[in-house]
């Protein structure tokens, strides 16, 4: 089931792509799906339906973190914690560009299916850059066995200071998440 769930993180992490392409190849809602009042819907409105729909569905993911293996780590196992939000961002640009430069649906679909190959197998940090409008920040911690995971939390955490964290769910083996 965790293979599932991990699935699901990886596409949904991705979906921004496919946004990204519809809105530079101008396809609006009425085009995808021919019907009724939704014919004649104005190319913003779909742009920003495709934006709220991958933060909608980013939100919905967020729901099943309760479902993973319940996990905590006590101050006096953490060796650092630094911050994660510069190290992800250039990587997912990068899949804003793929997305602009993709010249056609069958395109976007080999590359999207791709990515999601390689992101899977991969296995190592789930990161979706839509968390950061949900209030989520991304932390590297490394423990006392000087392991380097990826913390997702909503907490404010300064670096400067010794943290417990009581409620955490391991989505893998190397990403962790504080609800």
């Amino acid at each position: 089931m965790r293979y599932l769930y991990n699935l699901i993180f990886t596409s949904i992490s991705l979906l921004l792509l496919v946004a990204i392409y519809l809105i530079n190849h101008h396809v609006s809602i009425g085009s995808i799906t021919n019907w009724g009042i939704l014919k004649d819907c104005p190319n913003w409105l779909s742009y920003s339906t495709y934006c709220i729909f991958c933060l909608l569905i980013t939100w919905a993911s967020a729901l099943l973190f309760p479902k993973f293996p319940k996990s905590n780590l006590k101050s006096a196992n953490i060796q650092s914690i630094e911050s994660a939000d510069g190290i992800f961002l250039p990587t997912y640009l990068a899949y804003i560009f793929i997305g602009l430069s993709v010249g056609g649906s069958m395109e976007l679909l080999f590359c999207y299916g791709i990515l999601i190959a390689i992101c899977f197998t991969a296995q190592i940090y789930l990161f979706n850059p839509a968390f950061y409008l949900l209030g989520y920040r991304f932390f590297f911690i490394t423990n006392s066995r000087k392991q380097k995971i990826l913390l997702m939390t909503k907490r404010r955490i300064l670096l400067s200071e010794t943290h417990d964290f009581e409620k955490l769910f391991r989505i893998n083996d190397y990403t962790y998440v504080e609800i």
